[in-house]
């Protein structure tokens, strides 16, 4: 399946912002037939807006940013797109994740072909090729204007993406959604090694990490890692 961007349901009356690294694209496909008509067939991958009386499914494929409704779009965006009105009556919806888990998510997603080969056979390289590259400054996802609009949250219903099948589960409930649905796991084979994310990293990369994401971890409460030195986290 392509890329969805937004997705709103006039059926259900919900509004899905799209964070980056949490499962997100998962979650559009389970809840994206609520925002078409019933027993409509999904759009092609690479169609442009799909805009009905039930909602809109946003665009799809290469060129999406140049629509009305386009991948990762902000919380300030959609607001303008949709008007403040049904911005206030609509369930807005969103995914947070551990800052450092999405860390490593995101470096796997960088990595070269070369790269990955190498990393997925010797973990003491990896963890040296990770804290190298977070040294190096990359550009890690911001998800903050997709969430907040003038630093103030925006989201009513915000599940975790370390308990998501029941976060998900208390969220069909909560828009009346009663048929049953199973989140497929979809992009989960972008990280190839079995170590858990606070293994990856050394004293300087968990301070990086810490640094970029601050407000997700003062927001949601996630811990920092006690890592010492470069002998990983105890």
């Amino acid at each position: 399946m392509g890329r969805v961007c937004v997705l709103i349901s006039h059926r259900k009356a919900f509004i899905f912002l799209k964070t980056r690294k949490t499962a997100s694209t998962s979650l559009e496909v389970a809840l994206e037939p609520y925002c078409r008509p019933e027993g409509a067939a999904p759009p092609d991958r690479r169609t442009g807006e799909v805009v009905t009386e039930a909602g809109i499914v946003g665009a799809r494929g290469p060129g999406a940013e140049s629509c009305k409704f386009y991948n990762h779009m902000p919380a300030r965006a959609i607001r303008s797109a949709i008007g403040g009105r049904m911005w206030k009556d609509y369930t807005k919806v969103s995914i947070v994740r551990n800052p450092y888990d999405k860390a490593v998510s995101w470096f796997w997603m960088q990595l070269s072909p070369g790269d990955r080969r190498a990393c997925q056979h010797d973990f003491s390289l990896c963890r040296q090729t990770f804290n190298a590259w977070l040294r190096a400054k990359p550009r890690l996802p911001d998800d903050k204007p997709i969430i907040t609009i003038a630093r103030s949250d925006v989201v009513d219903v915000m599940l975790r993406y370390e308990q998501l099948e029941a976060d998900f589960a208390a969220l069909l409930g909560r828009l009346g959604i009663g048929d049953p649905i199973t989140l497929p796991r979809l992009k989960a084979e972008t990280r190839v090694r079995p170590e858990p994310f606070a293994q990856y990293y050394d004293a300087a990369g968990e301070a990086i990490v810490a640094a970029a994401y601050r407000y997700e971890m003062a927001r949601f409460g996630y811990a920092r890692l006690d890592v010492r030195a470069d002998a990983g986290p105890s």
